[in-house]
């Protein structure tokens, strides 16, 4: 299972302060972060392969590396 993690809606810990509440439903990050995590357990305990990447990390992997921005400037998204 793949999971990419928007950091402003699953409160990266990296972007941002936990103690932050989201503007959508006034839920505090550290929240947001630990149903994220929680439910990575709960999928890795079912037996499942579990990779994630938190969207900040992706854009540090999009701009280090050219080969994957060509793949994904390539990807005929519809």
């Amino acid at each position: 299972i793949c999971g990419f993690h928007g950091c402003f809606f699953h409160g990266c810990p990296q972007c941002y302060d936990g103690d932050a509440k989201s503007p959508l439903d006034n839920l505090p990050l550290w929240y947001k972060c630990g149903n994220t995590v929680r439910r990575e357990d709960v999928l890795t305990g079912a037996g499942c392969a579990v990779i994630e990447v938190w969207e900040c990390r992706w854009r540090q992997l999009l701009r280090g590396d050219p080969s994957i921005q060509d793949f994904v400037n390539g990807l005929d998204i519809v």
